[in-house]
């Protein structure tokens, strides 16, 4: 349920690739490495970025390089593409605080995985989306990843956070592409469903 016109539909260009996040031998960020690597993507036509997801390691990062890094995509992102940054981290009150600095310094949307450590039930799941929906002041972006988490969830569950306000679509990272199809059917129109299996890439674009 996203009332709001969607900002990740203001394009019709949605390849948006997982960022790595370069780091120097010390572990601090490669600033200029990464200010090079997205001028690069940008250069060879994506339309946008999807900034500290698992490709960037962002949950094993520290918080201030996480911010730096979105900082820098968000900069370099300014009339050439939509950025999406992952908040997801072991304490939920980190998310949020990720999702307000996001919206601070200007990305357009934020995405989480949901908690996985240690093991957690469905509605505990769903109530964390519905509360990073609530505090974040950006569209949200569900995540299924369920080959890093563990977790397997039935379409049902996965298309009850669809209603939830300010979910604005789902990353769908899971090789199950009929699952994902018949997912895609609950979507309202504004809403989106980005494929997270980059080796996929052609076949998801099909689906």
């Amino acid at each position: 349920m996203y009332l709001m016109p969607n900002p990740l539909l203001a394009t019709d260009n949605h390849i948006l690739p997982a960022l790595v996040t370069p780091l120097k031998p010390s572990g601090q960020l490669d600033a200029p490495s990464a200010e090079r690597l997205i001028d690069h993507l940008y250069k060879k036509g994506i339309g946008g970025l999807y900034v500290t997801g698992s490709t960037g390691e962002g949950i094993y990062l520290d918080f201030e390089i996480r911010k730096q890094i979105v900082e820098i995509a968000v900069r370099l992102s300014k009339g050439r593409g939509n950025v999406i940054v992952h908040v997801g981290a072991i304490q939920a009150a980190k998310a949020f605080e990720l999702a307000v600095h996001a919206g601070k310094v200007g990305a357009n949307a934020v995405s989480s995985i949901p908690p996985f450590a240690g093991g957690y039930s469905w509605d505990e799941v769903k109530t964390f989306y519905a509360e990073l929906a609530k505090r974040s002041p950006l569209p949200v972006v569900a995540y299924y990843i369920p080959g890093l988490t563990g977790q397997q969830h039935s379409i049902v569950n996965l298309a009850s956070l669809l209603t939830i306000p300010n979910i604005a679509g789902f990353k769908f990272t899971d090789p199950n592409f009929y699952t994902m199809q018949r997912l895609l059917t609950r979507f309202s129109p504004d809403q989106v469903l980005y494929n997270g299996q980059d080796e996929a890439l052609a076949l998801g674009l099909q689906v």
